[in-house]
């Protein structure tokens, strides 16, 4: 900042900020605040409100301003053994000013939704306001949108004590809540799953783990699943699984997300008949999801990995299974989440050897269907190959 800019702001910044005497009962209405990118309850709001008071008189300047007075609420929040780091421009009486006003208009906007919404809120008003008095903007954002109280009520009941301050999350909670073919005890166990797997929260102290998506998005597909399929069969088996763990939130998860956002790429414009399909007499699994090609169904199994699982999981077992009731390779699909963790032939083999009894338990009938011999090696050669690998695992 040039000298000159600041003295002009060191003198004339404080005429609009010399005094802590507010009209509360008009303020704030004259210019709205929304929320962009997803702002945490937490973060510091005194940087957009700097830029309220001083965008009228230099753009470049205010944007210089923005930066120290956020440095200012960060150290001020992690406490005076940081303010040696504050530089010296900064710990002038105008920055002192500035925070105070930041101040004023969050209580401000706490008065003003508290008059207006404070019964929707009834006994959680405290907690409530311990999560947004001092957000104006996501107050802004609930005095639009009242509804979202709503969500935020659900997810305090939930003990999701992060995720009911995450704007996203609570957009999308609040959707999903109104879908009528979604239960609220589905729902509810869906989103403890999803917190149970690490799914991403956007403005949450949890980064979440690699690969998952944010929890948001999640919900939205979820969204859009029970409006798309609640009829099909097997679409409340789906929910229930997703539900039931972390685990299986996760594999939920990006069934959804292939569903929703890849159809064409994975299905390739097949007809959904069924999900959670229980497709072999005498065994614990089901297929994910099954489909209808020219009256033939094919059975897809969709897996998020973090490490190679093929050799300590049930998929060798899902697969033998699945060969006893297909007519040719292609007819069954393991599509795995290219973001996570992603197979090799070898790696495949491997598991294969490891289970060659499920392959050697396969009928000869079958077998020499399938794959011309009864051979339990011949068979593992030829599944692992380039071509019949690339026809049955799916990795992109």
């Amino acid at each position: 900042m040039k000298p000159n800019q600041f003295l002009f702001l060191f003198f004339v910044v404080p005429l609009f900020v010399h005094s802590q005497s507010i009209d509360l009962e008009n303020f704030g209405k004259g210019r709205a605040f929304k929320i962009g990118g997803g702002v945490s309850a937490n973060s510091g709001f005194y940087s957009s409100e700097a830029k309220y008071y001083l965008n009228d008189i230099d753009e470049e300047i205010a944007e210089d301003e923005i930066q120290l007075a956020e440095s200012f609420y960060r150290n001020k929040e992690i406490g005076e053994n940081s303010l040696g780091e504050i530089p010296d421009e900064l710990k002038n009486k105008h920055y002192n000013q500035l925070v105070k006003k930041g101040e004023i208009l969050a209580e401000a906007k706490w008065t003003q939704f508290e008059e207006e919404f404070g019964d929707l809120l009834g006994e959680a008003k405290e907690a409530f306001k311990a999560d947004f008095a001092n957000s104006p903007k996501l107050l802004d954002e609930f005095t639009e949108n009242p509804e979202l109280v709503d969500a935020w009520k659900r997810l305090a009941d939930l003990g999701r004590n992060q995720m009911r301050k995450d704007p996203s999350i609570l957009a999308s909670m609040r959707k999903a809540m109104v879908n009528p073919n979604l239960p609220s005890n589905r729902l509810d166990d869906i989103l403890n799953s999803l917190a149970e797997s690490g799914a991403k929260c956007k403005t949450c102290d949890n980064v979440g783990r690699v690969g998952l998506r944010y929890i948001d998005e999640v919900l939205d597909d979820l969204d859009g699943f029970a409006k798309d399929f609640k009829n099909t069969p097997g679409y409340d088996d789906f929910l229930r699984e997703m539900g039931e763990q972390g685990k299986k939130a996760t594999g939920g998860s990006w069934t959804l997300e292939a569903l929703m956002k890849n159809r064409s790429k994975y299905l390739n414009g097949e007809t959904i008949t069924g999900f959670e399909v229980k497709h072999f007499p005498g065994r614990k699994f089901a297929a994910d999801v099954v489909t209808d090609v020219g009256g033939v169904p094919h059975y897809k199994e969709f897996k998020s990995w973090s490490s190679n699982l093929m050799g300590q999981s049930n998929m060798i077992d899902q697969m033998t299974g699945t060969m006893s009731v297909i007519n040719n390779l292609d007819e069954m699909k393991f599509i795995f989440n290219p973001s996570r963790w992603k197979p090799t032939a070898s790696q495949f083999k491997t598991a294969l050897q490891g289970k060659k009894s499920l392959i050697e338990a396969v009928s000869n009938t079958k077998k020499t269907q399938l794959f011309g011999t009864t051979n339990a090696d011949e068979i593992i050669d030829i599944l692992s190959s380039d071509e019949v690998f690339e026809t049955i695992i799916k990795v992109q």
